[in-house]
């Protein structure tokens, strides 16, 4: 601890400055001359676009990706602490307790084996030098909590809702491979917060957090030491805590202004409403010389003399110098491209049987743990046409119930271990979860969509891939492997569209990935979907946009009739 209260006055505030960093992604830039500076103690928000470069931003400043302009310093002795938005890009030993994990992360076990080894040599050998040494690592261990660092432990994991008041079942004891995808990430969260690091690195922190858990990790961040930098388009969670926010386009321009979210918008929009007023006075004189240029030519005043001809030729000059110069204008620039959208709906290619889905007194346990247990339950019947929401609290049971369903479906093994699901005659299930979104091909959007659904209309894959966001110089130039998260994750639900299933189910399938524009779309298409829907999701605002027939609730197994 000496060691680190020493490095963090050598460094003062700064913990890493950026200056004029840029990325090119296949055929656009996704952003360049930015510059910025890091403190502890400040809290940084990244915003754009799914696909903008949050992401690699973020994954720049931990070491994972190279910039391709500019420079980056950060303090060689820094602790960064990182929480990816994908699980897989973690490595963690599922066999590992939660109490483990966190002390492996602040370096309580590392000072541990110190302690024993010290202990072990004094036994020995009580020399004055190995008495120093030790004791000076028995101070660090004390400051740092070490004999008793379990109420800050829980304190946390209370703050993001993973304890066993919430769950029924996390403790400090619990192992990783006991607890669901979305535990496991709030987990992680946890273990990064308890780390104490220099430069805390959260990529959308709140894609699994209720609503009173995104406000206590507010208040957490507001009041850290820590430096952080996360990517989120939380607009209340960033005005709750953020001393600056990046503003990333689909041009490559970033904006960087000091506050939240809305004072962000509204400095923003003020630089971008006098550059388009600048670039709109530049094009109406441009429309007033094209208008007079017309006249004279239609009245053939320049062929009258060899005057007036230097007349034209000068206009011609002055329009084109005009044109040139309303290029280079930021304000002539759409920042936010609306490309022309078809409206469309997800539809079923052949019609199922009348009954499609009973779940008949399921239990499902991981490990000791009983994660859906409704075997005091009568059969919950599904019928064809209904749409469905399954509700309840994180951790109740709802993502395992539908991992089993989309199990049996396709023969996979994620089964009950007591009970029955039967699947009805004619079944073809569009099943979308945030934690399966992987993708192995190279080749451009277009290509490998059109393989992946085997549909030879070009068209129909393009529009429909339009739909979900991707602009068209992506669908027919960018490879597929170079897809963001959440670009992966939209990609999925325009497959799903394209698949025409007669049953879907939809885990979680709204974030920061779908911005507002493409989620009031994509619960359109839902509306007029004539097979059967089951919903999982904790996003009010979109929930009431789907006209839900039955509400299944979580744990109890309560059905509700939905008006």
């Amino acid at each position: 601890m000496e060691e680190r209260q020493e490095r963090r006055r050598d460094f003062g505030t700064m913990v890493a400055k950026i200056t004029e960093i840029g990325f090119v992604s296949y055929d656009h830039v996704l952003f360049a001359n930015l510059t910025l500076n890091i403190r502890r103690t400040e809290v940084t928000a990244i915003t754009g676009k799914s696909g903008s470069g949050k992401t690699v931003l973020l994954k720049i400043l931990t070491g994972q990706e190279n910039q391709q302009d500019g420079t980056i310093f950060i303090h060689p002795n820094t602790k960064i602490s990182f929480v990816p938005q994908e699980l897989d890009d973690i490595e963690i030993n599922k066999e590992t307790d939660i109490r483990h994990l966190f002390k492996d992360a602040r370096g309580l076990t590392e000072l541990e084996t110190k302690l024993s080894r010290y202990e072990e040599l004094i036994s020995k050998n009580p020399d004055e030098k190995t008495l120093s040494e030790f004791g000076d690592v028995l101070d660090q261990y004390q400051k740092m909590e070490g004999y008793n660092p379990e109420p800050e432990m829980e304190r946390i994991l209370v703050g993001l809702g993973v304890n066993k008041e919430s769950t029924r079942h996390i403790t400090l004891d619990t192992k990783l491979s006991e607890v669901s995808s979305g535990q496991l990430r709030k987990i992680l969260i946890a273990r990064a917060l308890y780390s104490d690091p220099d430069l805390l690195i959260l990529d959308d922190p709140t894609s699994h957090l209720d609503v009173a858990a995104v406000d206590w990790l507010a208040d957490y961040l507001k009041n850290a030491k820590s430096a952080v930098v996360m990517a989120s388009n939380n607009r209340a969670f960033i005005d709750k805590c953020a001393n600056q926010t990046i503003g990333l386009t689909d041009i490559g321009r970033v904006f960087v202004f000091s506050g939240g979210y809305s004072n962000f918008i509204e400095k923003r929009d003020a630089v971008l409403d006098a550059e388009k007023s600048a670039a709109e006075s530049v094009m109406d004189k441009i429309e007033q010389l094209r208008d007079t240029d017309k006249m004279f030519r239609d009245k053939q005043v320049y062929n009258r003399s060899s005057t007036m001809g230097k007349v034209g030729r000068s206009l011609s000059t002055r329009m084109d110098r005009l044109s040139e110069r309303l290029k280079e204008m930021p304000g002539s620039k759409e920042v936010y491209k609306n490309e022309r959208v078809a409206n469309l709906v997800f539809e079923e290619e052949k019609r199922s049987g009348q009954d499609i889905l009973s779940i008949q007194k399921v239990l499902k346990k991981y490990g000791d743990f009983v994660a859906v247990d409704l075997r005091n339950v009568d059969a919950i019947d599904v019928k064809r046409g209904e749409k469905w929401l399954i509700w309840g609290e994180n951790g109740s049971g709802k993502s395992t119930l539908v991992k089993m369903i989309a199990h049996l479906s396709s023969g996979g093994s994620f089964l009950p271990n007591d009970g029955k699901i039967k699947l009805g005659a004619n079944i073809q299930l569009g099943y979308f979860t945030p934690d399966d979104v992987e993708i192995h091909a190279k080749g451009t959007l277009l290509e490998e969509t059109v393989k992946a659904v085997d549909s030879q209309n070009k068209g129909r894959v393009a529009a429909t891939l339009r739909f979900f966001g991707f602009t068209t110089t992506a669908i027919y130039r960018q490879s597929i492997s170079t897809l963001s998260s959440g670009e992966r994750k939209r990609l999925r639900l325009a497959t799903i569209m394209l698949e025409k299933p007669n049953l879907i189910i939809l885990d979680e399938p709204t974030g920061d990935y779908l911005q507002e524009d493409v989620k009031a779309r994509f619960a359109s298409a839902i509306n007029g979907y004539t097979g059967t829907l089951i919903l999982v999701s904790h996003e009010k605002e979109f929930i009431d946009q789907i006209k839900i027939n039955h509400e299944l609730q979580m744990p109890s197994g309560n059905v509700i009739l939905k008006d």
